[in-house]
């Protein structure tokens, strides 16, 4: 199983400032990047066999490797990829949700989540496979933390949700 996951609106608010090699910061007055990073740890401690893809800006600011140093060994070392590559490798910024349909299909990803913050950027073949997210609170919200618990546990008992066949050709 792999989760999709963006940073902002999900790991801490998602008012963000981005800046090109720049450690994006946080700008929501008491909040710091990344603060629900051990919420999500201990979501996913129970099951090791989840791998994380990241889909988040932050991998086009910083890099893949930059992003994985700056999260707990737990979630580190479940890293495989990232949806969008470092900005010097495009010449104009990509489009988040058509890099993860690309990074599906490309995979074949089977059973998947995508933990995010705002539907409205996603076809409605990925919508079940969405887990939204209010974007101030991300995981920081117990709904939210029982959200992803439920989903995992259903996933796990009852395998992935079935999309067409056809949606990523």
């Amino acid at each position: 199983m792999v989760i999709y996951l963006n940073f902002d609106g999900v790991l801490h608010p998602d008012h963000v400032m981005y800046g090109e090699g720049c450690t994006p910061s946080v700008v929501t007055t008491g909040h710091a990047a990344l603060e629900h990073v051990g919420l999500l740890a201990e979501l996913l401690e129970p099951y090791s066999e989840i791998q994380i893809v990241l889909n988040t800006w932050w991998t086009f600011y910083l890099g893949l490797d930059a992003c994985v140093e700056m999260l707990p060994p737990p979630l580190a070392n479940r890293v495989d990829d990232a949806t969008i590559g470092y900005a010097s490798s495009y010449n104009s910024p990509p489009c988040r949700a058509i890099e993860m349909e690309r990074h599906i299909a490309r995979h074949r990803q089977g059973c998947f989540i995508i933990l995010d913050h705002n539907n409205a950027r996603y076809r409605p073949e990925l919508l079940p496979h969405l887990l939204l997210l209010d974007p101030n609170d991300g995981l920081g919200a117990l709904a939210a933390r029982r959200s992803v618990a439920r989903r995992l546990m259903r996933i796990t008992l009852n395998g992935p949700v079935n999309l067409r066949s056809n949606a990523y050709l």
